[in-house]
């Protein structure tokens, strides 16, 4: 077994009487084998650590081998670094005493799962409708939102101080971070319609005589209308104009509901 390298083969010849003839030659031996990696190291997929955007890597140490020895063993990385969002190639490059070289890369990918925060969102808000408005402006706190990469996107559904119908609205807050995790967070807003309607134009107490013949009389007057500030449900009388009344007093009573 020759070594890497020029070795010098020598043959000499003596015959009987002394005479001597010395030949040599040589014989070259090239390392043309590259050096290999031991386990190599796959892709690597981690998430970031909380609140940051990046994370720290860990991987087992890489060792690379050859039939003549390693001369170096050298990394664009080394395990325990810190890595930033997404994709990053780690590439270990192995040279060997005669100089073959042999490349190992792998893949480090930090993705980000940490959905963003929001805080300071009130708890469900009531109130009354405002006079003469079926409905009434709220307002509230500005919600701290944060999140460990950033904010793509909020988008509340009712703006703060914007004017809420009576009933119940649900206003809900959905942020987006530059990664599209998404957090949605919600509460109420209830109005409720404390404005009684309002009937205008009554028309003032009769004073009729009866009609001849009759134990009582018709009456007409001009109809009264009714409003609110959101809208009237029902508007009625216990008596009509053009009903005919007894003698004596009679009540007549307009209900309006809204």
């Amino acid at each position: 077994l020759l070594p890497v390298g020029v070795t010098t083969v020598t043959y000499t010849a003596i015959d009987v009487n002394g005479n001597t003839l010395i030949s040599t030659f040589s014989i070259t031996i090239e390392d043309l084998e590259l050096p290999q990696f031991v386990s190599p190291t796959g892709d690597i997929q981690v998430s970031s650590e909380p609140g940051l955007c990046d994370a720290v890597v860990n991987w087992a140490e890489v060792v690379a081998t050859d039939a003549c020895g390693i001369q170096s063993l050298t990394g664009t990385h080394t395990s325990g670094d810190r890595f930033p969002l997404g994709e990053t190639t780690v590439e270990y490059n192995a040279i060997d005493s005669h100089g073959n070289s042999q490349q190992h890369s792998f893949q480090v990918v930090v993705v980000d799962e940490e959905l963003p925060t929001i805080a300071g969102l009130p708890a469900d808000l009531t109130t009354s409708s405002m006079p003469g408005v079926c409905g009434a402006t709220v307002a509230w706190g500005e919600p701290i939102i944060d999140d460990n990469c950033g904010i793509a996107s909020v988008t509340p559904i009712n703006e703060r101080g914007s004017l809420f119908e009576v009933g119940t609205t649900t206003v809900t807050y959905t942020i987006v971070d530059v990664n599209d995790n998404v957090t949605e967070a919600s509460f109420t807003v209830t109005i409720n319609d404390v404005e009684n309607p309002v009937i205008s134009e009554m028309p003032s107490d009769l004073l009729l005589d009866n009609d001849p013949g009759e134990r009582g009389a018709v009456a007409t007057w001009e109809l009264p209308t009714a409003s609110d500030n959101c809208s009237i449900s029902s508007f009625e009388s216990d008596h009509a104009s053009g009903d005919q009344f007894p003698v004596g007093t009679t009540v007549v009573t307009y209900t309006a509901i809204d």
